[in-house]
């Protein structure tokens, strides 16, 4: 009897084979997982750096049609020098904008910080009496110059189409309002649980006694908790700044663009070409766009860094200084309008 044809047996893998080809595996998967990550992150950062983009065509379009920038109206609570020179640079941009405006005075007062401006019955302690803790601060002036104002070149505030409305009429429609700018309404904040608005306002009265309010919103990218922040570096330089408009005081009155621990944010700076060594004075540098303005976030960690990286007008830190650096930290993902890339991608 002929015996049955031997078959070729396989051998099984060893222990030691499995064990190097889970790790194969496990080293391709965390490269395609980090890989899947960076490519998300790079997203993100992508269509952050494209809203700042044309946030920042709007304002060169602000100033096309209006002649300057909007200004800055952050001040130091009340202080004479600060209200002093916020008062003159509010009051002559309005004017430049709209030779014939005559909306109230107490208006102004209250966007600027005054604590002297007259309170509407029914105003909210949270705004001290009805006036802007330390004025309006970077986060909101993006939403509220761009959100437009009224065809009435008498009332650009308190006119249809405006940023006031009557709350004793019932809620705010944003839709209404004349937006230069396309704004994506549902990342308006702050909003309370239930979608309400819930952050600063100002209330005044309009010449038929009717008590109008102003919300004063920030705007976040999606996906994120901090705002787009806009300081005008186009009229002073950093050593004119103090003590006329107080970034610490006004940065910490608004919770939104405040990071861990309370960060304090301020325009960023870069060295005078004839400026050497250590740099020990506020003196020795320019704003980075001196002459326009910045559009700042605090990138995908929607952290800002310690306040002694953005310190450039107060106690002993100079800041930081682009593109020198070091960016590291919570700072150096920040993302700007003068930047394609992160501040720590762009340092020297």
């Amino acid at each position: 009897m002929s015996n049955s044809p031997t078959k070729n047996r396989r051998p099984a893998f060893t222990l030691t084979e499995l064990l190097v080809v889970i790790s194969i595996i496990a080293v391709l998967a965390s490269l395609i997982t980090a890989g899947a990550v960076n490519a998300l992150n790079a997203a993100k950062r992508a269509r952050i750096k494209l809203e700042i983009k044309e946030i920042e065509r709007s304002l060169l379009t602000f100033k096309e049609d209006f002649g300057t920038f909007p200004p800055n109206a952050i001040t130091n609570n009340g202080a004479t020098p600060s209200l002093t020179q916020v008062r003159s640079d509010v009051t002559r941009a309005i004017k430049n904008w709209f030779s014939r405006a005559n909306e109230p005075n107490e208006l102004l007062e209250k966007l600027i910080g005054n604590p002297s401006a007259p309170t509407p019955s029914g105003s909210s302690a949270m705004n001290q009496g009805g006036y802007l803790e330390n004025g309006l601060s970077g986060a909101e002036a993006i939403v509220l110059w761009l959100s437009g104002f009224s065809d009435d070149e008498q009332r650009p505030f308190t006119g249809p189409g405006g940023p006031s409305y009557v709350p004793a009429n019932g809620a705010e429609v944003l839709e209404s309002r004349n937006f230069l700018y396309e704004f994506d309404v549902t990342r308006f904040g702050p909003r309370d649980d239930n979608g309400n608005f819930s952050g600063r306002f100002v209330e005044y009265e309009d010449s038929n006694g009717a008590t109008r309010r102003i919300n004063l919103w920030t705007y976040t990218p999606a996906d994120s908790e901090q705002p787009y922040v806009y300081f005008d570096t186009s009229k002073l330089k950093p050593s004119e700044m103090l003590p006329k408009y107080d970034f610490e005081l006004a940065s910490r009155s608004d919770t939104s663009i405040s990071g861990t621990g309370g960060t304090v944010i301020r325009p960023i700076r870069r060295r005078l070409e004839t400026a050497t060594g250590t740099i020990t004075d506020y003196s020795q540098t320019k704003f980075v766009n001196q002459g326009t303005f910045q559009v700042l976030h605090a990138g995908l960690d929607d952290a800002w860094g310690e306040t002694n990286d953005w310190n450039g007008f107060a106690g002993a830190e100079p800041g930081l200084l682009f593109p020198e650096g070091p960016f590291t930290g919570d700072i150096a993902d920040t993302l700007t309008n003068f930047t394609q890339d992160t501040l720590e991608a762009e340092q020297e």
